[in-house]
Parts: structure tokens; C-alpha cells; sequence
């Protein structure tokens, strides 16, 4: 936001306002000494929850809740390695922990995730912060494995092209057809697509039906590819080392494609797979002493998640607030 404003009778501003967030806003003085100030607004944090229930699809319950596409976005990179959010189904349920930031008692933004859980079909899947120097993650399941495994779920991510803008349009399972076995799924020309593992390219460029596309080993015994892109990502060529969730590339509908979409495919040991049906490498947890401490704040803090009651669509149009305080941060 940008305000001019002006004390007094005279005819012209003497300041400028420019608010680039809730958090902050800096003064210019438009008159001698022409200085400029910036002054930070005192925010206050509280650790709260919320819960929701998958009636059609995962933004009505966000937005029955109240939450906001930040959060979001924070629980699905969370959670991409243990939930195909491409998959939804109905009765499906989260819970979330998380930082609330307030500016002069109203909420303003997110912060950190402390902990999240999502549950298909009785499958609890947990992200829990945990901070230790020389940890090369802060987030781990209920095991103590890294909350982001070996492999994404999916190439593209969820949130990028379900947003609150098509939620009444949106089919509950978007974008997720089943071709062969290969999966497509669809968005806008221009999505990033992403590496759903680090490894390194074997091939990028245009054949045939694949348009232009990607394909990565990422060892001696997986590969993915990646077609019918607008473009793959600048640099890209083969020997190029990847990372996990790195843009290899853009969604377009070259080759034999009908619309925009990223046709996605699993190799093992150069037989083209299913994935969901594979035992995909984990992670190895932690253990020892530190994963004694990590248990006594994995338990704490899923005994924080248990205090959450579900709540439907119904109960929250009654009028039963989405967010619960949970305590205040230091």
C-alpha cells in the first residue's frame, strides 16, 4: 500500500507511506530533512491448531477454517513425500500446529509449522519440528525418518494449481488421470515441474509423441521421465545433477497431448512402473540419544495434535471457531 499524507493547511503531502507488509511500513519525508524511517509493528505469536475434514476437497477445508494459502503451501511440501494430495478422498483429515503472528489483534501471517498430521483411510502421516545443529532436516515423521522422503509423490506441485481461485470448479481428484502406467496430471502451460528426486539427467529434448521432456536416474535402479513440457529448465542438459523438488521444466502440451498436462513415469531397473505400488527406498531414521529426545517432543507434541477435535463443514458453519489456541510462544 502507498499513502501520501499531509498535516495542516497545506496544499501539498508532506510524507509518503509505503506499507510493503502487515509487519512493516517506512515513512519518507517529502520536505527537508528528506529523511526516511521504517517502523516495524509489534507482532505478537501464539502457537494454535485447526482441523479439517475432506468434505469435497482439501481447499473447502482450508477455507472452512479460515486458513490461509501460506499454511497451506507449508503442509503440503511437508507432507509430498507421504500424501498424494493429487488423490484425495473424501474423509480425509488433517491436523495442524502452527504459528499465528497478530499485529494490533489481527492476524497477519504465518509462521512456523510445529506439527502436522494427515489421515487417509485410518494411515496417520506426521510432520514434526524438531531442531538439532548438525541435522540435515528439522521435520521427521512419527518414526523419526526425514518427513521429506527419497521421492515426491507427485512431479507438480499441488498447491501451484489449486488455489481458492477455482475451488467451486475444482473435481475433488484434480488433475490425476491414470494413462497406462504412466500418470498425467494436468495444469496451466508454464507450471514449474519439478524432480521428484535428486539424481542426474539422461535425456532432455524433443522426440516424437514425449514433446519435449526430461528423464532422470536418480540410482542403479530408479528413473523418471517427464513429457509434453513448453520448455525444460534453462542449463538442463544430460549430466546435469538435480535436486529433489528442483524445476526440471514447464508444463506445456507438446508432442501428442490434448491439453496442458505432465505426463509422468516410473522406471525400475528399466522396466517402465507403477509407482504407487512400489516399496520405495526410506530414509534412515534417527537414533540413539537423540532419538530418545526426539520422542519425548514427537510425544509432547502428539499429544497437542490429540487435543484437536475434528470438526465437519456443518459444525463450522454453526459457528464453532477453526482455530484453537494452544499455548503462547516466548
Amino acid at each position: 500500500n502507498l499513502n501520501f499524507l499531509k498535516k495542516g493547511t497545506e496544499p501539498t503531502p508532506q510524507f509518503m507511506v509505503y506499507e510493503p507488509s502487515p509487519y512493516e511500513y517506512t515513512v519518507f519525508n517529502l520536505k527537508e530533512p528528506y529523511n526516511v524511517e521504517i517502523v516495524k509493528r509489534d507482532v505478537k505469536t501464539e502457537i494454535v491448531a485447526a482441523s479439517g475434514v475432506l468434505e469435497t476437497n482439501f481447499w473447502q477445508a482450508l477455507t472452512d477454517n479460515g486458513l490461509n494459502d501460506e499454511l497451506a503451501d507449508g503442509m503440503i511440501d511437508l507432507l509430498a513425500s507421504s500424501v498424494d494430495f493429487y488423490h484425495q478422498k473424501q474423509g480425509d483429515r488433517f491436523k495442524v500446529v502452527f504459528e499465528q503472528h497478530y499485529v494490533e489483534g489481527k492476524p497477519v501471517g504465518t509462521g512456523k509449522i510445529i506439527a502436522a498430521l494427515y489421515e487417509r483411510d485410518g494411515k496417520e502421516s506426521y510432520a514434526i519440528n524438531f531442531e538439532k545443529t548438525g541435522q540435515k532436516t528439522n521435520y521427521y515423521d512419527f518414526e523419526g525418518r526425514p518427513a521429506r522422503k527419497a521421492f515426491l509423490k507427485a512431479p507438480v506441485k499441488f498447491s501451484r494449481i489449486s488455489s481458492r481461485y477455482n475451488l467451486h470448479r475444482m473435481h475433488p481428484i484434480l488433475g490425476y488421470v491414470k494413462a497406462h502406467k504412466g500418470t498425467d496430471y494436468a495444469a496451466p502451460t508454464g507450471t514449474p515441474i519439478m524432480s521428484v528426486a535428486e539424481g542426474t539427467v539422461l535425456e532432455a529434448g524433443r522426440k516424437g509423441g514425449n514433446g519435449i521432456y526430461v528423464k532422470i536416474r536418480h540410482d542403479a535402479v530408479y528413473s523418471t521421465q517427464y513429457l509434453h513440457m513448453s520448455s525444460y529448465a534453462k542449463g538442463l542438459r544430460p549430466g546435469t545433477r538435480v535436486a529433489q523438488g528442483q524445476t526440471i521444466g514447464y508444463v506445456g502440451s507438446t508432442g501428442l497431448a490434448t491439453g496442458p498436462h505432465c505426463c509422468f513415469r516410473f522406471w525400475k531397473n528399466g522396466a517402465e512402473v507403477d509407482p504407487p505400488r512400489l516399496n520405495l527406498p526410506q530414509p534412515e531414521p534417527i537414533t540413539g540419544p537423540l532419538f530418545e529426545e526426539y520422542k519425548v517432543a514427537r510425544d509432547e507434541l502428539v499429544k497437542m495434535l490429540n487435543t484437536v477435535q475434528y470438526r465437519t463443514h456443518e459444525e463450522l458453519q454453526r459457528g464453532e471457531h477453526g482455530l484453537e489456541k494452544v499455548q503462547t510462544a516466548p
